[in-house]
């Protein structure tokens, strides 16, 4: 068997050997892959937990034209669309409401770090909490992210802290190791308590 990701939506799959170097579109995003001659079990490699029973079969191989990568335009979010973020303040408290639930696309991630780092770089703000309640897939551009944004703070003697990670996204934090870098938290209330929130204006 040859296991691989899929480089656009980060599913793992496994597939016969006899698919090596086949081309076909990947069952869950519908972007266009290639089988790889030989699979990589390198646990770097995996930004994702592996996949569950309903998609870690064979995939089904096609010659039709892949669909188009889906783009992160429409949001909900009051935000700008390349943000994709909602920030609120609790007195010296940033939270980072993180509004979608695929954080893959590139621009949407330079948007996404750039209003992050303004909380540091240009206002100073020592207690960030970034609430990943809505997220279920992120790439390994966000991950750089959150690092980058951990050692700003950390640089002011500030602290960031997660929250809302899902059982997957968890896997991927300690397969990684960044549960030892940055706080993990179960959900907000707790990440404010730690913060040293009391409540009140």
């Amino acid at each position: 068997m040859i296991q691989f990701t899929c480089s656009s939506c980060l599913a793992k799959f496994k597939v016969s050997d006899d698919t090596a170097g086949k081309k076909g579109k990947c069952p869950k995003c519908g972007s266009a892959i290639e089988i790889p001659a030989t699979g990589s079990s390198d646990a770097d490699d995996v930004l994702l937990a592996p996949a569950t029973s309903d998609d870690s079969g064979e995939i089904p191989l096609a010659d039709e034209t892949p669909k188009k990568a889906v783009t992160h335009a429409a949001r909900q979010s009051p935000m700008p669309a390349a943000k994709g973020l909602v920030i609120t303040t609790f007195q010296d408290i940033a939270v980072v409401d993180l509004q979608h639930s695929s954080i893959l696309d590139g621009l949407v991630i330079d948007g996404i770090g750039k209003e992050l780092y303004v909380l540091v770089d240009q206002q100073a703000r020592r207690k960030i909490i970034m609430d990943f309640a809505k997220v279920k897939f992120m790439s390994s551009q966000m991950l750089g992210v959150i690092i980058t944004l951990h050692k700003k703070s950390a640089a002011i003697k500030g602290q960031v802290i997660l929250c809302g990670l899902n059982k997957d996204l968890m896997n991927v934090f300690t397969i990684m190791k960044l549960d030892k870098i940055v706080r993990i938290v179960k959900d907000e209330s707790e990440a404010m308590a730690v913060l040293g929130f009391k409540g009140g204006a």
